[in-house]
């Protein structure tokens, strides 16, 4: 009985292991989707246009990876 008891346990948390993983990918790809529909995206030429505005503020938010 004490063997089939640590084997219940083991499959709980194979399961509550595969329901972590499954919510992390899930939340992982979503902010991608849903901000590439509504975040306007502007061109290099549209930017070099702007750069002359004394108002202009540019927020960059790549991550480090991204630079390079």
């Amino acid at each position: 009985m004490v063997n089939f008891v640590s084997k219940g346990g083991a499959i709980m948390r194979k399961i509550s292991l595969f329901i972590i993983v499954s919510i992390f990918l899930v939340l992982a790809g979503l902010p991608t989707s849903l901000l590439s529909e509504d975040v306007p995206m502007m061109t290099k030429d549209e930017l070099k246009a702007m750069l002359g505005n004394p108002d202009l503020v540019i927020f960059d938010v790549r991550l480090g990876s991204d630079y390079f």
